[in-house]
Order: C-alpha cells, then sequence, then structure tokens
C-alpha cells in the first residue's frame, strides 16, 4: 500500500447501498480534514474500479462530498430534496439506442393487464389497505378493496398509489384531512409520469428505468392524455436507492411533482380507470406485486 492510499480511508462498499455509502465516506474524508476536491477525485476513481451494478453518475459522487462537508462542518440540516433538470439530449439518446414502443411494452408485459380497476386494485393492495381514489382532486374518498364494487372503482380517475393510515389525518397547517402526509402509510411506490418527453419516446424512457433499477414495474399505463405512467414498488429499496432512482428518472423526463417521500400522498391515475374526458386509462404493461418481495 503506498502513502497516499493509507492517507485515505478504506473504501469497502456494500453490494447495495452505494448512495449512502458515499456519503459516509466523504464524512471519513472530511474528518482526517482531506480537501473535498481530493476526496471527490479520490472517490471518483473507486467508483470506477468497482465496476457497481448500476452506473454512478459524476453528479452523484459530488453531490455526496458536497453534502457531507457541509454536514461535518456547519452540522446537519433538514432540506427539500432537490431534483435535476430534466435532459433532453440524455432522453433522446435512451430513445435513439432502445426504440421501444407501446406494442413492445404490452407484448412484454408479464401478466395480461386487467380491463376494469376493481380487478386492478384487488391486486395491487393487500386486503387489509385502506385506499384512497378521487374522481376529482378535491373530494377524496377511502376504502379497503373487499367493500369496493365495480361502478365505485370505474368512475375514479386518481389513486394514491400508497396505503392509508385512518380516516383522517391533519395537514401541515393542522386541519383534518383524507388525504395528506400525515395520514399516508411508508411509501410503497414510485410512480413516474412522463410529461416532458414526447410520447414516442416514453416506452423507451421506461425500459431504461426498468433496467437502471433491476426491476419492472408493477404498471405502465396511458394517462388519457399524451403521457405514460409507470409505477415501481419501492418498498424494500433503502432510502438511498429511492432517491437515486428518482433523480435519474427525473432527468430523463419524469416529473418531479410525484417525486419524494413528502409527496407520498400524491394523486396518480387510477389502473384502468377512466379519465374525465371519458378516455379509459388503459394498463399497456402488468406486474402487481403489493408486497413488494421478489
Amino acid at each position: 500500500m503506498n502513502q497516499e492510499e493509507d492517507f485515505y480511508p478504506v473504501f469497502d462498499p456494500p453490494n447495495n447501498g452505494l448512495h449512502k455509502y458515499l456519503f459516509r465516506y466523504a464524512c471519513m474524508c472530511a474528518d482526517k480534514e482531506i480537501p473535498s476536491e481530493d476526496c471527490r477525485i479520490h472517490l471518483d476513481q473507486c467508483v470506477d474500479n468497482l465496476r457497481y451494478h448500476r452506473y454512478v453518475p459524476p453528479r452523484e459522487i459530488t453531490a455526496a462530498v458536497t453534502d457531507a462537508y457541509r454536514c461535518v462542518f456547519e452540522g446537519p440540516s433538514e432540506t427539500t430534496t432537490r431534483f435535476p433538470d430534466y435532459d433532453s439530449s440524455a432522453a433522446n439518446e435512451i430513445y435513439r439506442e432502445c426504440k421501444t414502443t407501446i406494442e413492445d411494452l404490452r407484448e412484454a408485459s408479464i401478466k395480461t393487464p386487467p380491463t376494469d380497476p376493481l380487478e386492478a386494485l384487488q391486486a395491487l393492495f393487500q386486503p387489509e389497505d385502506l385506499i384512497c381514489m378521487a374522481s376529482r382532486l378535491e373530494r377524496p374518498s377511502l376504502v379497503t378493496y373487499n367493500r369496493l364494487q365495480l361502478g365505485v372503482a370505474c368512475c375514479r380517475q386518481f389513486i394514491v398509489p400508497n396505503p392509508m393510515m385512518g380516516k383522517v389525518g391533519l395537514t401541515k397547517d393542522g386541519k383534518p384531512s383524507k388525504r395528506c402526509t400525515d395520514n399516508t402509510g411508508p411509501r410503497k411506490r414510485i410512480v413516474c409520469d412522463f410529461d416532458l418527453p414526447r410520447p414516442a419516446m416514453q416506452p423507451s424512457l421506461v425500459v431504461y428505468l426498468a433496467d437502471y433499477a433491476g426491476l419492472a414495474p408493477e404498471w405502465v399505463l396511458h394517462s388519457g392524455n399524451k403521457s405514460l405512467q409507470a409505477a415501481w414498488n419501492c418498498s424494500s429499496w433503502s432510502l438511498e436507492d429511492v432517491l437515486t432512482f428518482e433523480e435519474e428518472a427525473v432527468r430523463v423526463g419524469a416529473d418531479s411533482a410525484i417525486m419524494g417521500d413528502g409527496r407520498r400522498c400524491q394523486f396518480v391515475r387510477m389502473p384502468a380507470g377512466y379519465r374525465d374526458n371519458g378516455k379509459r386509462q388503459v394498463i399497456h404493461f402488468w406486474n402487481p406485486n403489493p408486497t413488494g418481495n421478489d
């Protein structure tokens, strides 16, 4: 071992959770008063030699070092997640390389997609789960799926993809609400709504993110307008893996407005439901996994 290698902490990351480990490692370097730029260069070399199971973008290493050094020298602070801007050139490159179509997604579907919301909900939730849905955003209702009726589910165009906690919770303003973060259970799903990339590109971006996550989505549906929505079950992921996936999804065109744990009560499109314009929100890819276990 040369003198430079002995100067740095031992780089020994786990098989999963590299995002979190980068932060911890950078904190160790900060504690040893190693200059932040030297730490970043060293980490970049370590990760390059690691041959990790996913691509680790340079910005992920830079962000880990920046956050770690700030935490060590200024103390920890709670900040709102800042997602990257949409990188249209990256999204277009993915499209050129992949060229996946809606038909390809349908052919790759692991199970036959349901054509009614009741069947979809009963495949996505556990019997004891409390589900929040709505025909209009301002009028949410809560129900367990064993009390659902087909007619009731069909007229709902929105759903919270995570089970709710109870009949009511409190908003940040202290007001009672059926649909609020306080009344939403632990995050179970990440939903990507591809609004910015043009429709022809969106299936390729779904396939790219499935490969990036090493996991097929639970569903991919058409919103009834111009975008696809794809949902991944993240209940078994670490917080760091969730953040890494979200950042990459936003970078290639997913809407950041429904990302982040603080937005786990956000409505998404009801699988196989009907939009207010009468168009069905057709499911093109179906792989329900309510427990999140492989």
